[in-house]
């Protein structure tokens, strides 16, 4: 019988009572602290070397691209495969081209267009694994526990926000960037390890062979059938066009240019994003079932819209790092309510496709870098970072409008 995991009266922690799913959410601990570490690095490095929030912006976003390509594929194989296998390869394949950066880096070889590969390269990994990641939770909790596994799920993403970036900051100060980047490598390991625990999971039909592109547009056309998951999907893209390069895109800049804090400053930064989560997930993940998630998607995207606005005009450390807080715990409640209603709404045999199909918005974070590093390299981060802002709130409107029917999903 599954043990009841409660907090203050709620069932904040339910999903935990599985095992498997315990050990996924180590895994993405380990991975996601590893993917912070790196992020805080290069970030630096990048505009260390450039001094261009263009060039800082566009590789800070370019992990994003192969979303657009490499994602439905992952998505077909998460539903072909045992997507243990599929998350491992991505892990290894993280890792060795995180310890071929660091080697180049420790025999200081490495240069800015090295940098950039590496992130476009590691990005097609990720891409390739990460359909198989959020769809496996949705197989090893029952359905009315989904909002709670997503938001737990987020919860270990953002344990690693809160803790790694801020280390990495201080490490990056005192050692440099090669000996830093030999820390993801080991947690990359680590999680493989923890995946190798899992038990198998092979979808329904996972011997079937047809065309890829057959099987991505089945998924397709059934979530386009949904107005709530086009609208859920829909708000995924503004997450990643507008809010994540707006701020995270811009942390380098604020760090160097406006807040003048350096590096360590730069980690703390990128800490208290995870701080703010982490309240946020917390939020979600008690309430669980009782959140009427439509509206719940209007208003945090409203409050995040606005935690930008208030971020973009501080000059203070102290300042800037409560709206970091505020913004985002707000993406990350986002986040989760897109995932579970996506997954809760999808048949059982597209859901690795469907996570597939719904993350490569997130490959719009690059183009996002592009246009809103234009704007901080002809104006200032500030003024991204608000325009930014203008479009979150544009986009409240339209799924407010354009799609009535998610104002009553529950």
């Amino acid at each position: 019988m599954a043990r009841s995991h409660t907090l203050l009266g709620f069932q904040t922690l339910e999903s935990m009572a599985h095992r498997d799913f315990r050990l996924l959410w180590l895994s993405a601990t380990f991975n996601s602290t590893g993917d912070y570490f790196k992020s805080v690095v290069v970030g630096w490095l990048i505009y260390d070397v450039t001094g261009s929030p263009l060039l800082t912006a566009f590789t800070l976003g370019l992990e994003t691209f192969p979303n657009l390509v490499v994602n439905p594929i992952g998505g077909v194989l998460a539903d072909r495969m045992d997507r243990r296998k599929l998350m491992a390869a991505s892990a290894a394949y993280h890792a060795l081209f995180t310890l071929g950066l660091a080697t180049l880096l420790l025999l200081g070889r490495a240069s800015a267009w090295h940098v950039t590969v590496y992130v476009l390269v590691v990005g097609m990994g990720v891409a390739m694994g990460q359909p198989a990641r959020t769809s496996y939770a949705s197989y090893v909790v029952p359905p009315r526990s989904l909002l709670n596994a997503y938001a737990l799920m987020s919860l270990a993403y953002n344990i690693a926000k809160l803790t790694g970036p801020g280390i990495a900051g201080l490490m990056l100060a005192a050692y440099g960037a090669g000996r830093t980047m030999l820390v993801p490598v080991g947690l990359m390991l680590a999680s493989i390890a923890i995946i190798a625990s899992l038990r198998p999971i092979w979808p329904e039909g996972s011997g079937e062979t047809r065309s890829m592109l057959r099987e991505i547009l089945e998924a397709a056309a059934a979530m386009k059938r949904h107005p709530v998951v086009v609208a859920l999907f829909l708000n995924q893209v503004v997450v990643y066009a507008m809010m994540v390069p707006a701020v995270y895109g811009m942390l380098p800049i604020y760090a160097a240019d406006v807040l003048e804090v350096g590096p360590a400053g730069l980690g703390l930064l990128n800490s208290s994003l995870g701080a703010g989560a982490i309240g946020g997930v917390l939020i979600m993940a008690s309430l669980g079932s009782a959140v009427h998630r439509g509206w719940a998607t209007l208003v945090i995207m409203t409050m995040g819209a606005a935690a930008m606005v208030a971020f973009s005009q501080t000059g203070s450390m102290p300042a800037a790092i409560a709206m970091l807080i505020l913004f985002n715990g707000s993406l990350v409640a986002m986040t989760a309510i897109k995932s579970s209603g996506i997954q809760d709404l999808t048949p059982e045999n597209l859901r690795g496709r469907a996570a597939a199909l719904t993350t490569m918005s997130n490959g719009t974070s690059w183009i996002g870098g592009l246009v809103f590093g234009a704007m901080a390299q002809w104006q200032d981060a500030s003024f991204a970072t608000l325009v930014g802002a203008g479009g979150v709130l544009a986009s409240v409107a339209v799924l407010y409008v354009g799609y009535p029917q998610l104002r009553t999903y529950r």
